[in-house]
């Protein structure tokens, strides 16, 4: 069972349920396995119109190592049984907000004010 205090969420797929959780190790391997850094890859994930395929298996592979280790491919045949990659994306958003929750006040800025440029994406972060 998921624990979302600990930003965990589930994905389920026939009868079996995965719990998914992105921690620093498993977000560090998923930059090293598409040499890409996190911050594009959430961008990517914000747009799931432009997400690539490798990308999506590399999100669920990483969000399932703590409690499934399995291999990419592994997760790429999982997201098949799961439905695709457009039914998986929805849940490894939420796999994503769950692990890395952001405060909002009513205005919509994580602190009240608003960010006067992006802050910690990209290369230059």
């Amino acid at each position: 069972m998921a624990n979302k205090e600990r930003g965990e969420t589930t994905l389920t797929v026939g009868d079996q349920t995965y719990t998914l959780r992105l921690n620093i190790d498993s977000i560090c391997q998923m930059e090293a396995e598409l040499d890409r850094s996190f911050g594009s890859i959430i961008l990517e994930l914000a747009d799931p119109s432009e997400m690539r395929v490798a990308t999506a298996r590399a999100l669920l592979w990483a969000a399932l190592l703590e409690h499934h280790p399995v291999t990419v491919k592994e997760a790429g045949e999982l997201m098949l049984k799961a439905g695709g990659v457009v039914k998986v994306l929805t849940v490894l958003s939420e796999a994503v907000k769950q692990s890395f929750p952001i405060e909002t006040t009513a205005e919509g800025s994580a602190n009240g004010r608003r960010p006067t440029r992006a802050v910690g994406i990209g290369r230059n972060s």
